[in-house]
């Protein structure tokens, strides 16, 4: 079984891969931490 912990923002494709994540049976979601977005440094 892969652990995982999870980073993401709150846009929909990584709401549509949490969703997956959290619903198969080789995954267990350890952890769910948000961020604010795509951010870049220069």
């Amino acid at each position: 079984m892969l652990h995982l912990i999870i980073d993401t923002d709150t846009a929909g494709d990584d709401a549509v891969a949490l969703l997956m994540a959290l619903k198969s049976q080789d995954v267990k979601v350890d952890a769910v931490t948000v961020n604010c977005g795509n951010i870049f440094f220069d």
